[in-house]
């Protein structure tokens, strides 16, 4: 019986759906659970599709840097530290 693909090149240890399941279980058995069905139907939901977009947005990012360098990033890093500081140097 072969493994899903997920399993077999250790890519779920790359994304952070250990931690992220790691930290709601943690606040469930900090605060209790007190949820109705449509609640945990919601969380269920919001868990799935954050773990969906997070491997999408991953492999994206992952592809990308593969077949480009970094000078995109190290321009959109700049110019946002610009962005920032111009707001919280002349907005506040």
């Amino acid at each position: 019986m072969e493994l899903p693909v997920l399993w077999q090149q250790n890519i779920l240890s790359s994304y952070p759906f250990p931690v992220m399941f790691g930290a709601s279980f943690l606040k469930l058995v900090k605060y209790g659970f007190h949820y109705t069905g449509m609640e945990v139907t919601i969380l269920v939901v919001g868990m799935l599709v954050a773990f969906i977009v997070s491997i999408v947005a991953i492999k994206f990012l992952l592809g990308y840097i593969k077949k480009n360098d970094f000078k995109a990033f190290g321009v959109y890093r700049i110019v946002l530290g610009i962005v920032v500081a111009a707001y919280f140097l002349f907005v506040k």
